[in-house]
């Protein structure tokens, strides 16, 4: 299974969260995720990666392009993750250490960004479950 939440804790702080495998059937819909919130030009991103368990070519390519676009707005891209995680091994073996600030909670990335101004969190989730890639949902909850 697949799924990423957005949760949108303040005008200017969007929380990607991710489970399970960012292989070339789900990588795709990250990429419309982080293309989606980095279009409302939040000052930070904090894309949570704590869950992921596979991290392909497909999805370091994903994480290459969303770095791009944040510096072209400029966002801050942070990435949550574990020094001894699958993504850490993909980021290495695809010489990206070092390209993106990480941090090993949530709080942590939040707490080292800009300053924010507060409002009510808003969540949409896209999942997949499953491999096949014609049974993805959406929802959405808020206005």
């Amino acid at each position: 299974m697949f799924s990423v939440r957005v949760d949108r804790l303040a005008e200017d702080l969007v929380i990607v969260v991710v489970l399970g495998e960012i292989d070339s059937l789900t990588a795709p819909k990250l990429s419309t995720a982080l293309h989606c919130e980095l279009e409302r030009q939040p000052a930070v991103l904090v894309l949570d990666l704590t869950g992921v368990s596979f991290l392909g070519v497909a999805g370091l390519q994903v994480l290459d392009c969303a770095l791009a676009r944040a510096k072209t707005l400029p966002a801050a891209l942070n990435l949550v993750d574990h020094d001894q995680s699958v993504v850490q091994s993909a980021l290495r073996a695809g010489a990206m250490t070092g390209l993106f600030p990480t941090f090993r909670t949530v709080a942590q990335a939040c707490a080292r960004s800009a300053p924010v101004t507060m409002t009510p969190v808003v969540s949409t989730v896209v999942e997949t479950k499953g491999l096949e890639p014609s049974t993805p949902a959406v929802q959405s909850s808020g206005p």
